[in-house]
């Protein structure tokens, strides 16, 4: 691929934006049907579809957190209804206790979701937030789940939502996700349950043949950078030959589905190996940090993911310089959730204090009334697809 340090770097999330992520809404869906109807709820509002969109546009954008989350507030508005005894303590135990009351429970979460919105951007790890808010028994300023919170299952459900080994949540939606012979290499573990990959028979490109191809030549000539950036998990960069059992390739399906191989991928594989080696944890340097944001500016730029990495690296935490960037760069991102635009914010600020000068174009690309409207609040020129927007761009 030619690059000629090209001054128009372009930054495309995938879910929402290259593609309709209908294989992770798809696992979050079916889980949520598992785990509620052991606990006897026949119907919930709002639907798995709006839970997401709801999600997205508070800022938490995995699913590891919006199960979790979404079963804590159901439990809580159960336990309003009729509360069990101090001895029904864990998530299995409260699942039985509600369905042999042989009742179709039907619940509306909005009103407590709404309520919780103020805490849910607050931290990445947004399930363990909320149990923070909780931790040695010092009540909230708010008490959100005044009956759950002294329950086993509140820990069980919040606390640890990142440990496959442990949170059988998580492990159950991953086992949907990547399907179960990938989820037995990946984690070297007994699959939960037979199934398919829900990514692999679900997501949607968004992208057109037409517009694929003409970046693809753009890039190709050098006119144009362009770089994939997710919160997908990844394999580790390309560069690198490392050990990847724990890697789930699920940025790598993406970019299969969308023919983009050609471009760099900056995705929380790429993010847990350089926090890896500086003793970090990943979730800290993932969007909305502004060290994904420059990984990814950089790699447009570069086309080389570990030293985009190592750049983004020296920049937040070293003695960083801009090389690799043109005194002046025009970058274009294309994202659906607030996160994605607070993280190219922040990393053209930073660049900026470097003497880069950086004209930023932040493109919102949603249909939803919500979504749209947070960011058009972040400042973000809506669209209702990639196409429509980059028909702008490199026209």
């Amino acid at each position: 691929m030619n690059r000629n340090n090209p001054e128009k770097l372009l930054l495309f999330d995938i879910d929402g934006v290259l593609l309709n992520n209908l294989g992770y809404r798809g696992a979050f869906a079916q889980s949520l049907e598992y785990y509620l109807g052991k606990a006897g709820v026949a119907e919930w509002l709002p639907g798995p579809h709006e839970l997401g969109a709801f999600f997205e546009s508070t800022g938490v954008t995995s699913e590891w957190d919006m199960i979790p989350i979404v079963l804590a507030v159901t439990y809580e508005m159960l336990m309003q209804r009729r509360c069990p005894p101090d001895s029904v303590q864990t998530r299995e135990q409260l699942e039985t206790y509600f369905r042999e009351l042989g009742i179709n429970h039907s619940v509306d979460l909005a009103p407590m979701l709404d309520n919780l919105t103020p805490e849910l951007g607050k931290e990445k790890l947004a399930a363990t937030h909320l149990f923070n808010l909780y931790k040695d028994e010092v009540l909230p300023v708010q008490n959100f789940f005044p009956l759950l919170h002294n329950r086993k299952a509140f820990e069980s459900l919040l606390r640890d939502t990142r440990d496959h080994l442990g949170c059988q949540i998580t492990r159950q939606f991953q086992n949907r996700v990547i399907g179960s012979k990938r989820f037995e290499e990946v984690y070297n573990m007994e699959a939960p349950f037979p199934c398919e990959s829900t990514l692999q028979e679900l997501d949607q490109v968004n992208l057109s043949e037409p517009m694929h191809d003409q970046l693809f030549t753009k890039v190709r000539a050098g006119e144009i950078g362009a770089c994939l950036m997710t919160a997908r998990p990844t394999y580790p960069p390309k560069e690198l030959v490392l050990d990847r059992a724990g890697y789930s390739p699920e940025g790598e399906t993406a970019v299969k589905l969308l023919k983009m191989e050609w471009l760099p991928l900056i995705g929380y594989g790429r993010l847990r190996t350089i926090a890896s080696q500086k003793g970090m944890i990943p979730d800290k340097i993932l969007k909305p940090s502004p060290f994904q944001a420059l990984a990814s500016i950089h790699a447009a730029a570069t086309g080389n993911e570990y030293e985009s990495l190592v750049f983004a690296w020296d920049i937040l935490f070293g003695q960083g310089s801009p090389d690799g960037l043109a005194g002046q760069v025009e970058v274009h991102v294309f994202e659906d959730s607030v996160v994605g635009l607070r993280s190219c914010m922040t990393a053209a600020d930073i660049l900026r204090q470097y003497g880069i000068e950086v004209d930023l174009h932040l493109w919102g690309i949603s249909k939803h009334a919500r979504k749209m409207e947070v960011l058009r609040e972040k400042g973000a020129r809506i669209a209702p697809d990639i196409n429509t927007a980059l028909e702008q761009v490199i026209r």
